[in-house]
């Protein structure tokens, strides 16, 4: 028979893991953009890794960021609207068990038949243990062309804007760039490549940072 006292030690420290606070914050600001935009009811489930960029890198040894995996749900709306939900989490634990989630949405306006303007509103949590730590959101504008039926590249600029504690006076900005290429695979898989460099000033601490985050993710689609 397990006796209480034999249980509490181990529940304690178990508690205090979830429940620890983290001194710094992920992020994902890869968007992750599939070869073409989703049709209308079309759905993609994606997943990837990466490195993530990291909120306070002087609290960690500047650590600039950390090695994450993140994961994708997107629907087609529209032919022209697709809704996403984002979810990552730290692989490395370097700080605790922190995780994060954004929704997205992205609104195409076509240019012509191989091309197309993408502007992807987005708000996003961080969480370390079990309760929000953060909160941010994003704006970014992307132009993105089909080379051919299989591949296509994209090149967009971006911000965000993240707090934490409740208080948007304990928080930064940044400023995005997104380059990616994205390639349809047999069996309605593709894969898709990017690299997002970051410039980010945690004005509560006075503190300026640059990071390069390049992420890789596989996605499958399925059609109507």
């Amino acid at each position: 028979m397990i006796r209480f006292n034999e249980i509490a030690p181990t529940f304690l420290i178990l508690t205090v893991m979830l429940m620890g606070c983290a001194n710094s914050m992920m992020y994902s600001p890869s968007l992750g953009l599939p070869h073409s935009p989703l049709a209308k009811n079309t759905l993609d489930l994606q997943a990837g890794a990466g490195l993530f960029p990291e909120t306070r890198p002087h609290l960690l040894d500047e650590k600039k960021s950390t090695w994450g995996a993140n994961g994708q749900f997107s629907f087609g709306v529209t032919d022209r609207f697709t809704l996403s939900a984002k979810a990552w989490t730290d692989i490395e634990r370097l700080d605790g068990l922190r995780s994060g989630l954004a929704l997205s949405g992205q609104f195409a306006r076509p240019i012509s038949d191989l091309s197309q303007l993408i502007f992807i509103p987005r708000v996003g949590f961080a969480v370390a243990g079990l309760f929000s730590s953060g909160m941010g959101m994003g704006f970014s504008t992307v132009y993105q062309q089909e080379i051919d039926h299989r591949f296509s590249h994209y090149i967009g600029l971006g911000s965000v804007w993240g707090w934490t504690e409740g208080k948007t006076s304990n928080g930064g900005v940044g400023l995005l760039a997104h380059y990616g290429v994205s390639c349809q695979l047999p069996n309605k898989l593709w894969f898709n490549l990017e690299v997002n460099p970051v410039y980010q000033l945690n004005y509560y601490e006075n503190k300026k940072t640059f990071i390069v985050s390049p992420t890789l993710s596989i996605g499958y689609r399925i059609d109507n």
